[in-house]
């Protein structure tokens, strides 16, 4: 199966699973969503698939952009990264790497689970082995659409909580029974995430989330030298990429 095959199948594919989940929990979490948030906002759906991926062309991406999660926005359009910070983003994209971010960037999500602040995943306690099973299918995906293209650059932006800004560690665990910590929102995505890359040759880049301009104060931080924006974007998203692979020894290029 040629590469353009090869996307278009794990494409559909994930359609496929999202439909698979919405029979099996959709009802569900939509009761528990709509009592979560009052009724103050409309919920259409829990589960949300990215109807964009169905027309974009796989021969023109060059970028994979990994979100945290469905927002108010996404689930009612059906579509990622189309709230406040996706706005940033798709600016972000155009100025600096892309020149139609529609064409060029395949979205994707940590989760596919709608709530208003990701945070509120936390509250989906009743869920959680498909919360689980969610992030890890989410980082496969990921991985798996990467392997078919390593000339495509995956974008991971948000640390879900899972990084300490204190020490630079990833996915701090409880002495005690081994779990994660309730600030960590995401975990399952980034383990999952670390297990794939991990003895692959391959390499993602993660960045602060977009939302409340940490990926923009980021970049200014780092970005010392007035360097070129591509190499200062491949530092920093190199450098949190080395921490979550538990890589002790690196060390970002000076210039950031």
């Amino acid at each position: 199966m040629g590469e353009i095959n090869q996307i278009t199948q794990l494409i559909a594919e994930f359609k496929e699973q999202v439909y698979k989940w919405k029979n099996i929990y959709e009802e569900l979490l939509l009761q528990d969503l709509k009592e979560l948030y009052n009724s103050k906002i409309e919920v259409k759906q829990a589960i949300v698939f990215n109807n964009a991926l169905l027309s974009i062309d796989p021969k023109k991406i060059k970028y994979i952009l990994v979100g945290d999660n469905p927002g108010k926005n996404e689930q009612k359009e059906g579509i990622y990264l189309c709230g406040r910070a996706g706005e940033r983003a798709r600016n972000f994209f155009e100025k600096e790497l892309v020149n139609n971010f529609n064409e060029e960037v395949l979205v994707l999500n940590k989760s596919p689970i709608f709530t208003m602040r990701t945070r509120d995943i936390k509250e989906l306690s009743e869920h959680g082995e498909f919360v689980k099973e969610s992030q890890r299918y989410m980082a496969d995906l990921v991985f798996n659409l990467h392997s078919v293209n390593k000339n495509m650059e995956v974008f991971i932006s948000g640390f879900a909580g899972c990084r300490c800004s204190k020490d630079g560690k990833w996915l701090k665990q409880r002495k005690n029974n081994g779990g994660y910590y309730k600030s960590q929102i995401l975990p399952y995505f980034f383990a999952q995430l670390k297990n794939n890359y991990t003895n692959s040759e391959m390499e993602v880049k993660i960045y602060k989330h977009f939302s409340n301009n940490h990926f923009s104060k980021d970049i200014k931080k780092y970005n010392k030298r007035d360097s070129e924006i591509r190499c200062v974007l491949n530092n920093i998203g190199s450098k949190y990429f080395r921490e979550l692979m538990g890589d002790i020894n690196y060390h970002s290029n000076s210039s950031v």
